[in-house]
């Protein structure tokens, strides 16, 4: 509830994000490291989302837009570019310390208005800094949850893993998102969804149940030093498959490959 609280504006009191499924579209001159990092944080953030909220991603590069109003509506431009280049609204509000930044643009300015909601958005890397893909996949899913309603930073101090810090020091957590992320993303696309009441009015009583979570679909094998388990979990409403067991102890290429053959069970 706290984090909930934290990452909505004061002047916001509906929720406010796409009506639709965006569109991400790569702007042209990125390189292939880029493309694939930002393919693999649509990912991330989709394993979060409810199925009619997911983020496509279009394999047509466009043009790189000189404002957000040459976006049309709802795509997310998204460019990989020195600071020196970044024009419009992110050349207006960045800073030199940025590794990232977002500008999103409403069908409406007024806050105030139920019915608002995202009608374009824009992201652009700093091209300047050395990244890993790691990184830029960390930076990817910071900016692309921005866009989709989670407008603020979490409190890096009380919740020092969240991929929604303002600060970055790496590397990478190699899920990105932490337990927490996937609550507030999920909680305001599958809780609340656009134009529902949120920043201050959120309470325990709008959240709704919030504490179920269910392992219908479990597994297990023996290897040694332990044990291996895998599944999938329903989390509030949340179903993603998991894995646990003990880190492996030697080199996992040739490590050889393990099968088994079942009935195919649906979830």
């Amino acid at each position: 509830m706290a984090a909930l609280r934290q990452i909505t504006p004061d002047d916001i009191v509906f929720f406010v994000t796409f009506p639709h499924r965006p569109a991400v579209h790569v702007v042209e001159g990125a390189g292939g490291t880029f493309r694939q990092a930002t393919m693999h944080a649509v990912a991330v953030v989709n394993s979060v989302l409810p199925w009619d909220r997911q983020i496509l991603f279009s394999e047509t590069p466009v043009a790189a837009p000189d404002a957000i109003s040459g976006i049309p509506d709802g795509e997310i431009h998204v460019e990989h570019s020195p600071q020196s280049r970044w024009r419009g609204e992110l050349a207006e509000w960045s800073e030199p310390s940025n590794l990232g930044i977002s500008w999103r643009e409403n069908a409406s300015p007024d806050a105030s208005l139920a019915n608002n909601h995202v009608r374009a958005g824009w992201t652009a890397v700093n091209a300047d800094r050395t990244l890993s893909r790691e990184d830029l996949v960390h930076v990817l899913v910071h900016e692309l949850l921005h866009l989709l309603g989670l407008w603020q930073h979490t409190d890096g101090e009380r919740f020092p893993d969240s991929v929604l810090n303002a600060v970055y020091y790496g590397p990478a957590s190699p899920f990105v998102v932490t337990e927490l992320d996937k609550d507030l993303l999920h909680a305001a696309h599958a809780r609340f969804g656009p134009a529902s009441v949120f920043g201050s009015e959120i309470t325990t009583e709008s959240l709704g149940p919030w504490a179920s979570e269910s392992a219908h679909l479990t597994g297990s094998l023996d290897v040694a030093g332990g044990q291996v388990g895998f599944g999938v979990s329903a989390r509030n409403g949340l179903v993603q498959p998991w894995t646990a067991g003990p880190a492996p102890t030697g080199s996992l290429p040739g490590s050889g490959t393990a099968s088994w053959t079942g009935t195919s069970v649906g979830v």
